[in-house]
């Protein structure tokens, strides 16, 4: 049993994980310890509760008995690190019974699949993804990781900038050169350990928080990509009333996520509509997805696309399931279009970004192409 980190770079690892042919991976979501309590079942019993999968062939019961097995075993003494909620992925055939914290509480679910359920977990690490706080003042600055629905400190800088005087003359100048020079280290101080702690942890956006000549000074002291990166400022006075930073915070970067998600719509339709790198709509993407050929996917539920797949051979397309058209030897089993997509994108190594701006109105999914 392992914990992984909560971010994509799991979720790309899980989708080395597939079948062609059967539902052999058990995926599971459950609340963190303070809402667990009030489960109606343990958290061992929880799969075998909440999954509702029917039509197993032999082998796929074979394979539920087996992962329910492995999940008792993973979760008989197990003591999870706070966290609002979890994802777990369960395959007794690699041996693999791993946890991944989330940031949100999920919808409480067990998915027995061909493949490991990526869809809500990749949707609630990219709608809430980590990402930088800066609160810095004349007298400190404190540096803090927003990650599974907290700030973590990471670092806490002195500044005992003094206040300016009004004396007259050449003491006057001398006291303004020494200020301006300690604002000088004072700021470059906390653009190093800014630029370390994103480069660290691949955070993607900046909140900033404080005194605003500060900040306009900071800035001027930040790289071009490290500026790019800043989402909003905060009128927030107190650094250490970490709640109200954290939920404020939250707010734009929250923001800058959906700005983001219609940016990346906007620039697919550009290119689509210039017959250039750009597919929209299910089965054009499909079809750049199995060839390995999108480099960023915007995926939303797609609550209208249905996908199903063979016991007998293994084919899979979209459309409700019948008997296999490529075989004619097997009754096909359903599967989650969004899903689907979802696993084949990180299989693939294309960028993934989760979305309900407007992309109902092209299928629920539309992508940027490598060709």
């Amino acid at each position: 049993m392992r914990i992984l980190k909560a971010d994509f770079k799991s979720l790309n690892y899980f989708s080395q994980f597939q079948s062609e042919d059967s539902r052999c991976l058990l995926s599971v979501y459950f609340p963190g310890s303070d809402a667990r309590a009030s489960l109606p079942v343990s958290l061992q019993d929880l799969p075998e509760e909440v999954l509702r999968v029917s039509d197993l062939s032999e082998d796929e019961q074979e394979h539920l008995q087996q992962n329910l097995t492995l999940w008792q075993q993973a979760t008989e003494d197990l003591s999870l690190p706070d966290a609002p909620g979890w994802f777990a992925v369960i395959s007794w055939m690699n041996d693999v019974a791993d946890f991944v914290p989330l940031p949100k509480p999920p919808k409480l679910r067990a998915v027995l699949a061909s493949s490991p359920f990526l869809y809500p977990a990749g949707r609630l690490l990219d709608d809430y993804e980590s990402y930088a706080v800066l609160y810095a003042d004349h007298s400190r600055a404190v540096l803090y990781e927003a990650v599974l629905g907290r700030l973590e400190e990471k670092k806490r800088i002195r500044g005992d900038i003094k206040n300016h005087v009004k004396k007259g003359g050449w003491s006057q100048a001398r006291y303004e050169r020494r200020r301006d020079n300690e604002i000088h280290h004072f700021c470059e101080s906390i653009a190093e350990r800014l630029q370390a702690l994103v480069e660290s942890e691949s955070l993607d956006r900046v909140v900033l928080a404080g005194d605003d000549q500060l900040l306009n000074e900071l800035e001027e002291h930040l790289d071009q990509g490290l500026r790019e990166r800043i989402v909003d400022r905060l009128a927030v006075d107190d650094p250490d009333d970490e709640e109200n930073l954290f939920s404020e915070s939250l707010k734009a970067a929250f923001e800058e996520e959906k700005r983001e998600e219609k940016r990346l719509l906007k620039q697919i339709r550009a290119a689509h509509a210039a017959n250039g790198k750009a597919a929209l709509g299910p089965n054009a993407v499909l079809a750049a997805l199995r060839e390995h050929r999108v480099a960023q996917l915007l995926i939303g539920p797609m609550v209208d696309a249905a996908f199903w797949r063979c016991h007998e051979c293994g084919a899979s397309d979209l459309g409700e399931p019948t008997k296999c058209p490529a075989c004619g030897k097997a009754e096909t089993f359903q599967e989650s279009a969004s899903n689907q997509f979802t696993d084949l994108a990180f299989e693939g190594g294309s960028l993934v970004q989760f979305t309900e701006a407007e992309i109902q109105e092209v299928g629920g999914v539309a992508a940027m192409l490598r060709w």
